[in-house]
């Protein structure tokens, strides 16, 4: 469910001649209620400055489809799809995917996005296959050295380092598990 206001903030902090990823807030709903509401601060960041999308926002944490505008030039010229082999993160990797393409990153801080949250219901509380894990690990580190040879070298040696570590931390949990 999305409020009155959700698509006019999205479109009213287009940058019009440049292409780029535009992130709002959202509000978690659980029991119809609103558990959290998670708000951004306004900031607009222009490569070679993503690095800052990833240790200040945290942008990794928050890979979901929704609650974004996404420019379609750079989906369509770049062919930009979902994995439909890979069941967890999916939607990370292509945000990371068009990143890559995006000459500015646009934090704002409205929040009309509100998310349906029920602890039994969806897709994140199921148990993937190894294949489909490793396949995302190795298509994220496939992103991070394809950022690598951009100019965006600072967000990839953030993120190897990172996606060794969580790789792993993962793989434990599911040998622990069994």
């Amino acid at each position: 469910m999305v409020d009155i206001n959700y698509l006019k903030d999205l479109v009213d902090v287009l940058i019009y001649e440049k292409k780029g990823l535009i992130i709002q807030g959202f509000s978690y709903f659980k029991e119809g209620k609103i558990e959290k509401i998670l708000n951004f601060d306004d900031l607009l960041l222009f490569q070679p400055n993503f690095l800052r999308a990833f240790t200040e926002k945290k942008i990794e944490k928050y890979g979901y489809p929704f609650s974004k505008g996404y420019n379609r030039s750079i989906i369509e010229n770049h062919k930009l799809r979902f994995d439909e082999s890979i069941h967890y993160s999916e939607d990370l990797l292509f945000m990371l995917s068009y990143i890559q393409y995006a000459e500015y990153i646009r934090f704002v801080s409205s929040s009309n996005y509100n998310y349906r949250r029920d602890m039994n219901i969806g897709l994140s509380h199921k148990y993937n296959s190894y294949e489909s894990e490793y396949s995302l690990y190795v298509q994220y580190k496939t992103i991070i050295h394809n950022l690598l040879k951009s100019e965006q070298k600072k967000i990839c040696f953030f993120f190897m380092e990172k996606s060794d570590s969580d790789f792993r931390e993962k793989l434990q949990e599911k040998i622990e598990f069994f």
